[in-house]
């Protein structure tokens, strides 16, 4: 019933609303920095680019009946640390937990539209996962903190949720876990 596929450019609309959900809104309040009239689109456009993290290149789709319900996005981190220097606040305590899993496969997102949740269908997707690997979640997601913790992935350590005037993080921390 649950089926795996690489993601195509016509997921991207997609992409952009479970990256936000698995971001808490973050991603959505990241993008309207650089496009406040259209935030989505702008997200759109970063999901079609070839290049990059956020891609569609880096995903992977799953669906239930031959509809689209979920998607795990990931790359490798540099092995060098990037600058924080530049970055929004809202992103920096992320980039700095980042930094601190260089050469790792970082999940960026890992998300399933809501009524096709406890389905067995996130635990599939990060079933795909080999490698050395690393995340960040919040630290008041509790449903997905107990996944990760069944599939091996431990706290390494967190830095405070910053919020601003667009955005309040519903949670304390970002957790950094990485398995492997």
């Amino acid at each position: 019933m649950i089926h795996l596929r690489a993601a195509t450019p016509e997921d991207a609309p997609l992409m952009v609303d479970l990256v936000d959900m698995a971001g808490d809104g973050l991603p959505l309040a990241t993008w309207s920095s650089h496009a406040p009239d259209e935030p989505r689109a702008f997200g759109i456009g970063h999901a079609l680019r070839d290049r990059g993290g956020f891609t569609w290149r880096n995903a992977i789709i799953a669906e239930w009946a031959d509809r689209a319900v979920g998607m795990l996005m990931c790359w490798p981190l540099p092995l060098e640390p990037q600058s924080l220097e530049g970055l929004p606040l809202l992103v920096q305590p992320i980039q700095a937990l980042e930094n601190l899993a260089r050469g790792r496969l970082l999940i960026n997102a890992v998300a399933v539209l809501p009524e096709y949740r406890r389905k067995g269908i996130g635990w599939m997707l990060l079933q795909t996962i080999t490698d050395r690997a690393a995340l960040i979640v919040g630290d008041g997601n509790a449903p997905a903190l107990k996944l990760y913790d069944r599939l091996g992935f431990v706290e390494v350590t967190r830095e405070v949720a910053v919020g601003n005037a667009s955005w309040t993080p519903p949670h304390r921390h970002w957790c950094l876990m990485v398995r492997g």
